[in-house]
């Protein structure tokens, strides 16, 4: 995605085309394929800090609908993939820490904020679900990340 938004804000034109033009190759050994990724959390918050960095270079976010899709994305997808890369660590040792810890990273914190009480999900379950995780009732959220990935 940053390097998509550094071409198109270079670009002169842009053409779209149904046409599939790459082939995506999956690789069993390669680091996306292990449950455990050491260094998620890091990629992760440094890419947010890119966007961010690229929403001010390019002045691309005029009405905020850029950071509300970033926030949104950052909730439904990235934070369940942060949990659950903690949860396939090898080191299980202090694991609700590192669960907390989560919850407590910028990217995650000003994602929820910018959400706000808005209803991103559809179904009312996965709304209030949001909410449990929003207020850090971190023993339920634990317990229905641990549950769910069993």
């Amino acid at each position: 995605m940053i390097f998509n938004i550094d071409i198109v804000c270079h670009s002169q034109r842009i053409m779209i085309s149904d046409e599939p033009l790459y082939l995506y190759r999956r690789n069993s050994s390669s680091a996306m394929s292990l449950p455990y990724k050491p260094k998620l959390k890091d990629s992760l918050t440094k890419a947010y800090n890119i966007k961010f960095e690229q929403i001010n270079k390019y002045h691309i976010d005029g009405q905020g609908f850029y950071k509300d899709d970033i926030a949104k994305y950052y909730i439904k997808e990235f934070l369940p993939m942060l949990i659950r890369n903690e949860f396939h660590r090898p080191d299980k040792k202090n694991l609700f820490n590192a669960f907390k810890e989560i919850y407590s990273l910028r990217m995650i914190r000003e994602s929820f904020d910018r959400i706000g009480f808005r209803n991103i999900y559809p179904s009312i379950g996965a709304y209030v679900f949001y909410l449990l995780q929003k207020f850090k009732i971190y023993p339920i959220i634990f317990f229905i990340y641990k549950k769910s990935i069993k």
